[in-house]
């Protein structure tokens, strides 16, 4: 085969002893790969990889090591299988020294890159901090230099390779240190969209669950900024011209960037009108007028009349409903830069960025939005309209006709929505659930789609990877060619994938928008009944159902999360789950590889084993309490929670006869042992589950006393000192439920002194329900079972008891509880200890 031939030739002649031989070499191999994905398997196959990062050191030959840069960039683009075999060979720590190299020719070949290669999610973001450290150079610092570059391809070549940085607090932390964020704030102003769409990737980064770092973005600086119609309007073409690895073209100098950054003191929230957002970017006359109307709070003072003007402008704007906005916000955004407001910080530049024309420019800024907004560092206020603005935007791109685009934007939406039930509603108004369960659509224009679309196009979400699911930390979104949200084309850097590929990216794509969708509706579901209700009228049941089988982890941890939230709908517990099926493929996930599959799913069966719901026989004849214990001694605390948690659900108001099926799995001395978790929270479940055990007949009380043996009491007592509220309050009652029983499960009680003043120490404690729990065990103790007179001679006794611990003392200074539950269970235990008599 020529090709073959040709390409083994190119291959050898990278180890040639002649400088034009290799130089020759690597620009031949690398213009054959491009855009081949079998030619470039065919080259890391025949050992390409080897000499390419042979010539990425060898600094003799700067043009050589330009075109081996470029070459592995080309092979770092399309089949995951490739790029993780350059991973592999130890490619990073080089391409990470080029960009400490003096030539801008060399660093802005190692830069676009590392750039490509990150941007397929296969390299761990460690392995490039680890190619620095190796190499003597402190590349966090490097990249802050980088972002203050004037060739611009460097600048978002750079800024993209932060977001890679910034997953964990520590590496956030490090960006910031550097100086990151006044560098990632002055790059939004960039007439150059790509470098914007960068910087926005890397702050959603660095603000990513990190309310300090997010607190300083906000605070850092203001923004003054004055965008002409050229930038609003689509951007300044050919305002710098973009260089390329061969020719190293010069940046736009200091002229690609429109922003002044000034220090000064926030304006006080308090003083803030609303507004609501602004006319559309496009075609906008200045960005004063556009941020003014963005702004919540942007107005200026009112000292004249034309500034109140623009503040009842603003406000109206805030007011208006989402299908006036636009005209609210026009009327704002005159009468603002009428009354001359000009100030504008981070949030008024992102809900103006939010508005812009392009699809990757909205999306990006809303997830830096959605990260300020969950924190809760934006002003109350201006937080509401953030919101507002936001939802209706996200909802357009989930039905944008990019996947990508539509993956990560129903990302955003979960993130910003799943603890906001206002802005669930307003999602859910939007019908943004309709939109939703479009992802399930999937048919074979996946297929087709996937055969001119990089499988980091398709990877390139919110919920990340195998892991999948929830709001974890995001995967940087790419603004540039494949790696982006609109999956197009990288000029020049052959991301086709051929058609061998079509069906493993397919794959790739169908399961990203299903982690994507379930993980949205889960969101929109947690808190709602309304939405639970619509996710039944649209028919997504059964598809969450079968998502439950999926073979991609991710998806199924996000079915389970979804199941999860609509199971806390007590008419979807009682017919929908059951009816789809949903407990059998539930049971199996509890034996997943994953372990967090596993977690999503006990957490899962928390809520469908309550007593209210038909399932709680199903998990019994179908081998799930077996595989619950099993998880009990799991060593990861997630699953041994999860597992405690849906039995003590299980045994809510349970009958005698399963209770003793689950005890006969769990056995009491697996119990004893959760009682005594080193992890509290486990002890919590694990007492309430003993308190449950407890509740009912004399019977159930009785098996609790046997089963527990010696140990139950000096366990309750251990509990009841253990300074922890939580787990003091269950140890309290499952004492006042065993307390309920007869003679003899009281004397077995009075006969613990310890446990007694343990409870009586309880009764001045400030939390409340531990008060109240408390006093109900002295009620209980002293309660006469009957008429009979052995059963007043016994209450008698065990009232003398507590009298003389103090008990009646300690009742009589709280009649004045400020707790009227308190009181209340105060006047009963008194009356108790008083025969009967009314206070």
């Amino acid at each position: 085969m020529p090709a073959l031939a040709s390409l083994k030739q190119w291959v050898a002649d990278l180890s040639s002893p002649e400088p034009a031989v290799r130089l020759a070499g690597v620009r031949a191999l690398k213009n054959s790969v491009i855009g081949n994905p079998s030619k470039k398997l065919l080259a890391v196959q025949l050992g390409a990889l080897g000499p390419l990062c042979r010539l990425l050191r060898d600094h003799s030959d700067e043009n050589a090591m330009i075109q081996a840069a470029a070459a592995l960039g080309s092979l770092s683009c399309g089949d995951p299988a490739v790029v993780r075999q350059v991973v592999a060979s130890g490619c990073v720590g080089p391409l990470v020294d080029l960009l400490s190299h003096t030539s801008t020719r060399v660093v802005q070949a190692g830069a676009r890159s590392l750039k490509i290669l990150y941007d397929s999610q296969v390299p761990s973001h460690e392995l490039m901090l680890d190619g620095a450290r190796a190499g003597g150079h402190d590349v966090v610092a490097r990249l802050m230099e980088l972002l203050r570059s004037t060739n611009d391809v460097i600048v978002e070549s750079a800024a993209i390779l932060v977001a890679h940085c910034c997953r964990t607090p520590e590496q956030q932390q490090t960006v910031v240190d550097a100086g990151g964020i006044a560098s990632l704030v002055t790059l939004l102003g960039s007439v150059y969209p790509r470098a914007q769409e960068a910087a926005l990737a890397a702050l959603a980064s660095v603000t990513h669950d990190n309310a300090h770092l997010a607190t300083c973005v906000m605070e850092t600086t203001d923004v003054i900024a004055s965008f002409g119609d050229e930038h609003t309007g689509g951007g300044a073409r050919g305002a710098s011209k973009r260089g390329s690895a061969d020719s190293g073209g010069g940046g736009g100098g200091s002229g690609s960037y429109n922003v002044l950054l000034r220090s000064h003191p926030r304006a006080s929230p308090g003083g803030s009108s609303g507004g609501d957002g602004g006319a559309g970017a496009s075609g906008s006359s200045s960005w004063s007028a556009a941020a003014a109307a963005a702004s919540v709070g942007g107005a200026a003072s009112s000292a004249s009349a034309g500034s109140s003007a623009a503040t009842s402008a603003a406000a109206a704007a805030a007011s208006s409903s989402p299908s006036s906005s636009s005209s609210a916000a026009a009327a704002a955004a005159a009468a603002a830069a009428a009354a001359g407001a000009s100030r504008c910080d981070i949030v008024d530049l992102l809900l103006h960025l939010l508005k812009d024309r392009r699809t990757r420019m909205r999306l990006l800024a809303a997830d830096c939005l959605s990260n300020l907004h969950r924190l809760n560092v934006i002003p109350a206020p201006r937080a509401i309209a953030a919101g507002q603005l936001m939802i209706p935007v996200l909802t357009k791109l989930c039905g944008d006709s990019d996947v990508a685009t539509r993956v990560r934007a129903a990302h955003v939406l979960a993130h910003i929505v799943e603890e906001n039930e206002a802005l669930q509603k307003i999602a859910c108004e939007a019908d943004v659930i309709s939109r939703l369960a479009a992802y399930f659509s999937v048919n074979a224009s996946l297929a087709s789609s996937a055969s001119t679309s990089s499988p980091a196009s398709a990877g390139s979400n919110r919920g990340g990877g195998g892991g999948g699911g929830g709001v974890s930390a995001p995967v940087a979104l790419s603004p540039t060619g494949s790696g982006g949200v609109n999956g197009a084309k990288r000029t020049g850097g052959g991301c086709n994938t051929g058609g061998g590929s079509s069906g493993v990216v397919a794959f790739a794509m169908e399961a990203k928008l299903k982690e994507a969708a379930l993980t949205a509706i889960a969101a929109l579901c947690s808190k709602r009944e309304e939405s639970r209700k619509q996710v039944l009228e649209v028919k997504l049941l059964h598809h969450v159902v079968s998502c439950l089988e999926h073979a991609d982890i991710g998806v199924r941890v996000a079915a389970c999360k979804c199941a999860r939230s609509l199971s806390r709908s007590v008419k979807n517990l009682r017919t929908s789950l059951v009816d789809a099926g949903a407990a059998g493929p539930l049971f199996k996930l509890l034996s997943d590889p994953s372990v967090q599959v596993q977690g999503s799913a006990s957490a899962t069966l928390c809520n469908i084993v309550l007593d209210f719901s038909p399932m709680k026989q199903i998990v019994l004849e179908q081998g799930g309490v077996p595989q619950l214990v099993r998880l009990t001694t799991s060593v990861e605390q997630t699953l041994r929670l999860n597992a405690v948690w849906a039995l003590k659900n299980l045994l809510y108001q349970a009958s005698t006869e399963v209770k003793e099926q689950v005890m006969a799995e769990l056995t009491w001395r697996s119990l004893m042992a959760l009682l005594r978790d080193p992890e509290e929270v486990i002890q919590v479940q694990a007492l309430t589950l003993l308190r449950n055990l407890a509740y009912g007949s004399e019977r159930d009380i009785e098996r609790v006393l046997v089963g527990g043996g010696g140990d139950l009491f000096p366990t309750l007592e251990v509990a009841l000192t253990s300074g922890t509220p939580q787990v003091m309050i269950q140890a309290a009652y499952t004492v006042c439920n065993i307390a309920t029983g007869g003679e003899s499960h009281k004397h077995a009680i009075m006969q613990h002194r310890r446990l007694l003043q343990a409870l009586l120490a309880c009764m001045s404690h400030v939390e409340a329900p531990l008060r109240i729990a408390s006093t109900w065990c002295m009620i209980n103790l002293s309660w006469t079972e009957d008429e009979g007179v052995d059963s007043r001679a016994s209450a008698e006794d065990r009232i003398a008891t507590l009298r003389e611990l103090g008990v009646e003392t300690q009742l009589r200074s709280m009649q004045d509880d400020p707790d009227l539950d308190v009181k209340d269970r105060v006047r009963s235990a008194l009356e108790q200890f008083m025969g009967g008599t009314a206070l």
